[in-house]
């Protein structure tokens, strides 16, 4: 069985909010290291107009793997922390999640239990990517950016995309959600911007460390 997984994105509009949010990247570790049910997770900001290095004190999120799904629930419908990024964000959307596909590591764990079986050809479906750059390299893998992002951009069967990261430029992931698993696997292995960043990467040795995930979505709440 695939371990229960979440992805909250949050986002802010005032002036406010947004610096209580950027200091929560500090100071909420100490609540969230406690967690009782989690087994991991990662609080992260985002990048301007979708990957882009520069920040978007708008938008954050967090990524959390859980041992159960009782676990998630009594965390996001009791926990202080959580009740306090509801009282200061405009929106929070909640992607449930169960990983059907893992490869890589994310601080040298390999995090996501996954079942073998494939989704349907029409059912929707999420891509996480996350890649710890080598600090020497960040230049290069920056350059890489722009044709990859172009493409994704393109992509009529994308429902939404974010780049997102513990640390600006060099601790970085991007969180897709897709229409079709087909869809996320033509832009991820056919077209030919991604296709240009990923030899760049590989040739260039420009991670440290990588991580790709694709997900099923068991629900997604608003609020």
């Amino acid at each position: 069985m695939s371990d229960y997984v979440t992805f909250s994105v949050f986002k802010f509009d005032n002036t406010g909010s947004k610096y209580w949010a950027l200091s929560q990247m500090q100071l909420a570790h100490t609540q969230l290291k406690k967690v009782k049910g989690q087994s991991f997770y990662k609080l992260m900001g985002s990048g301007q107009q979708g990957f882009k290095p520069w920040p978007d004190f708008s938008t954050y999120a967090l990524l959390q793997v859980w041992d159960s799904k009782e676990a998630a629930k009594d965390f996001l419908d009791n926990s202080v922390i959580f009740k306090k990024y509801k009282n200061h964000s405009k929106k929070i959307t909640t992607y449930f999640l169960q990983a059907f596909k893992a490869r890589g590591q994310w601080n040298q764990k390999s995090i996501f239990k996954f079942e073998a079986s494939q989704p349907d050809s029409s059912e929707e479906i999420v891509s996480l990517t996350r890649a710890s750059v080598n600090k020497r390299k960040i230049f290069k893998f920056w350059k890489t950016v722009p044709a990859a992002q172009l493409t994704l951009n393109a992509q009529t069967d994308l429902i939404y995309a974010k780049g997102f990261g513990e640390y600006p430029l060099t601790e970085m992931a991007t969180f897709s959600h897709w229409k079709t698993y087909d869809a996320m696997r033509k832009y991820a292995y056919k077209s030919k911007g991604h296709q240009q960043a990923i030899k760049a990467t590989r040739k260039n040795h420009l991670f440290k460390e990588e991580m790709f995930a694709s997900f099923r979505i068991l629900k997604i709440e608003t609020c």
